[in-house]
């Protein structure tokens, strides 16, 4: 039978139904309606072997015997039995589970594959709880099996900013099944290069609908056929005996690659739609793009709050400072009673007296708090009386309060929908506002925390834990909101992600534990998804992915994310440190033009090379630890990159051997380069000392004779020397030192240039 615009379903068949258009053909059986197979037209091959034991869909009742019930469980013929229909004017097959009338205990349930004319098919399940027990999980769709050597490429959304799994994750037998969402799934999407073709399967639930937890990936099964695994896909569920729980909207695409199917998430899923950074910041959107973020542990700085004043100067302008661990008692103490701070450091009056003078030198201030996890020893808890810790707690199903511990500080994971842990996180989130006025709040663990069931009095639903934590940073959408990691639906509100899957490997060899040394790879998932909503940064607090090697710059430009710096140890004198001159420079002049904009395209150009475009950017980044690779000119060291503007305007990399077509002197070179019209800018902070050679701006013509003056951190002119315009371009002699005093960066113009004085003042 034919539908509209080239749909077909046919069960002429004896045991089989077809339903199929231009771009694919689901096979079902008519025996119990599992997925028998699905062809991808424009590969011209199947891509699945079917669902597992022919089971459509599954339901889970832990404790219950039997406690699985699936679309196996029925027959044509059965006592239990299995049917469908057809209709042919909304083009859907519906799939009929009636269960064995008269029985104690019995499941129905209705699912429905609506066919489209595009590359897709839509998914919907609903069932009727009637067993022993509550329906805790339901699978759907459930388990499509896939050949380990038919796949060349797996993607998930597994941290930030997603994975591509090779093929040797799956011949190596592995599996890996996080939840959405959590720090390690940031999205309800996975996706497959398989036999060829293409597929990729995701829920559509866009706001203001709940969120709708799922454990999703890839699982190994050899011990039932050998060299598969299937995809897993089970929301999690809480439905107690007598009542009927239905799915969100599944999307099944075919034969499009993973670009087309996340940005289509992106768009059914609303997020397209929520408002940019731009807009949620307006004015200081330009202002924090220029910011990178500056870690400051009152530990590790080891000055109270006023002495910090003299040092502010130091820090680049515009930036992000983020205070860690004033509170009394120090890091993961006395939570949620950060103000007043731990009196070694000041009183509050001297916290706000050090943020407003941070602030009058162009600085935003972002303290860090944990909204999620209170300590059982801060006032708060320990003074709340008459309520009691099962009243605010995060309660599990046998009506526990959850307690977790860090690094030996204990306390207990909160209710959001708690009256008094909101009473008391709107008390917090007030302080910032009067007694230490800052510019955005930084509340841990919200992004990173995994869904789990809320079994509080005060929750709305036991599924509605995440739903809590939406709500609150709704509430303070206008306090410039960041986190720890993130998923999307947050993006709606938040400004700033913290954390990646670099943070990850590197604090806990995660990925090399979950997936194996060379089965993954960083893919831009996140990038797609919501780039132009949130800002990306590496985690906050790890010492390990600043930016201050090339690896971690290399993650951060390939995948627009802004820079970190840790303002510790004086000893070391990190505010004198060249990696500040990095970090500040490559922020400045590059950075901010990525931070905010939609990534345009990701490609590699070759296994080891990628090519990231965000707008007027383009970003090459050499993945490879050991060789350089030559590109315009420009030979990038090994886990270098090159950022280039269009216009012309900006230049950025990491180098060896080779810029702009001349040689370089040995080793790696770090040069940022800043056109302007009357004036170029050079930061050649990390390198030996070396001959550039820089094209010229456009006004300049050959024959121009030019001035180079050497610039010290503060403006302060250390020396001077002469270059002229020849071939379009002019040669500079870069050294650490003039005079010596490390050099921050050469400003170059016209000998005649009466512009020197804005441009000396400007370059900071």
């Amino acid at each position: 039978m034919a539908a509209q615009g080239g749909i077909v379903f046919s069960d002429a068949a004896a045991d089989t139904m077809v339903l199929s258009n231009d771009h694919y053909a689901v096979t079902l059986s008519k025996v119990n309606g599992g997925l028998l197979s699905l062809v991808d037209r424009s590969a011209g091959q199947n891509l699945t072997s079917g669902s597992r034991d022919g089971c459509l869909w599954g339901a889970v009742f832990p404790g219950s015997v039997p406690d699985y019930v699936g679309g196996c469980s029925y027959s044509r013929s059965g006592g239990n039995r299995f049917s469908y229909t057809w209709d042919d004017s909304s083009a859907t097959l519906t799939l009929i589970y009636t269960w064995q009338a008269g029985l104690a205990q019995w499941i129905d349930a209705v699912a429905q594959l609506t066919a489209s004319t595009g590359p897709y098919f839509d998914l919907s399940l609903t069932i009727d709880n009637h067993w022993a027990t509550t329906m805790q999980n339901v699978i759907w769709l459930s388990a499509p099996v896939f050949s380990d050597s038919q796949v060349q490429s797996a993607y998930g959304p597994f941290l930030m900013p997603g994975v591509r799994l090779r093929p040797g994750f799956f011949t190596g037998d592995r599996t890996y099944v996080p939840t959405y969402p959590s720090d390690a799934a940031f999205a309800d999407y996975w996706a497959l290069d398989v036999a060829g073709g293409h597929f990729a399967m995701y829920t559509i639930n866009p706001v203001p609908n709940p969120v709708r937890p799922v454990a999703l990936g890839f699982i190994d099964d050899d011990g039932h056929t050998t060299d598969t695994f299937y995809g897993y896909h089970s929301y999690h569920t809480w439905v107690p005996v007598g009542e009927s729980w239905s799915a969100p909207q599944i999307r099944v695409r075919v034969g499009q690659p993973v670009e087309e199917t996340i940005l289509a998430y992106r768009e059914e899923n609303g997020i397209g739609s929520y408002p940019s950074l731009s807009t949620k910041l307006g004015t200081g959107f330009q202002t924090l793009a220029r910011a990178p973020l500056i870690k400051a542990d009152i530990h590790i700085i080891n000055e109270p709050f006023l002495d910090w004043i003299p040092s502010l100067e130091r820090l680049p302008s515009p930036s992000l400072l983020h205070p860690v661990a004033y509170q009394p008692g120090g890091h993961d103490e006395s939570y949620p009673d950060f103000l007043p701070p731990e009196p070694i450091w000041g009183a509050t009056t001297d916290f706000r007296a050090m943020v407003l003078a941070a602030q009058a030198r162009g600085l935003w201030v972002m303290p860090y708090t944990n909204p999620t996890w209170w300590d059982e020893e801060s006032p708060t808890i320990q003074g709340m009386a008459p309520l009691t810790i099962e009243d605010v707690a995060l309660l599990d199903e046998g009506l526990q309060p959850v307690y977790e511990t860090y690094g030996g500080h204990g306390g207990y994971v909160v209710s959001p929908q708690a009256p008094f842990v909101q009473q008391r996180l709107a008390q917090l989130m007030q302080q910032w506002q009067t007694e230490v006025p800052v510019n955005c709040v930084f509340e841990d663990q919200i992004g990173a925390r995994g869904w789990r069931r809320d079994f509080n009095a005060s929750a709305s639903d036991a599924m509605a834990y995440s739903d809590g934590w939406l709500s609150h940073v709704a509430a303070y959408a206008d306090r410039c909101l960041m986190t720890e990691m993130g998923w999307d639906r947050l993006a709606e509100d938040e400004i700033g992600f913290h954390g990646s899957l670099l943070t990850w490997q590197r604090e806990f060899n995660y990925a090399t534990d979950y997936w194996g040394t060379g089965n993954w790879e960083p893919f831009p998932l996140s990038v797609w998804l919501y780039h132009d909503k949130v800002f990306t940064y590496q985690h906050d607090l790890s010492h390990l992915t600043m930016s201050t090697d090339k690896e971690v710059l290399l993650w951060n430009m390939v995948f627009g994310m802004q820079l970190s710096y840790n303002w510790a140890w004086p000893a070391t004198d990190p505010l004198g440190s060249p990696w500040l001159v990095v970090v500040r420079a490559l922020q400045h002049v590059v950075v901010s033009r990525v931070a905010g904009q939609p990534m345009d395209s990701f490609a590699h150009l070759t296994g080891a090379v990628t090519r990231s475009d965000y707008g007027a950017v383009e970003v090459t980044g050499n993945w490879h630890a050991t060789a350089p690779y030559a590109v315009g000119g420009y030979q990038l060291a090994p886990q270098g990159f090159l950022a280039r503007v269009a216009d012309d305007t900006a230049l950025a990399g990491v180098f060896a051997g080779l810029f702009n077509a001349h040689a370089l002197s040995s080793g790696e070179h770090y040069i940022i380069v800043q056109r302007a019209p009357n004036a170029v800018t050079i930061y050649h902070p990390i390198g030996s000392d070396t001959a550039l050679t820089v094209d010229a701006p456009a006004a300049w013509p050959d024959g121009t004779p030019l001035l180079v003056r050497a610039v010290r951190w503060d403006g302060h002119l250390l020396g001077a020397t002469a270059s002229t315009v020849q071939g379009g371009a002019f040669n500079v002699r870069c050294t650490q030192q003039s005079g010596g005093e490390s050099v921050d960066h050469y400003w170059v113009g016209p000998a005649l240039s009466v512009y020197l004085p804005l441009a000396l003042k400007s370059a900071r």
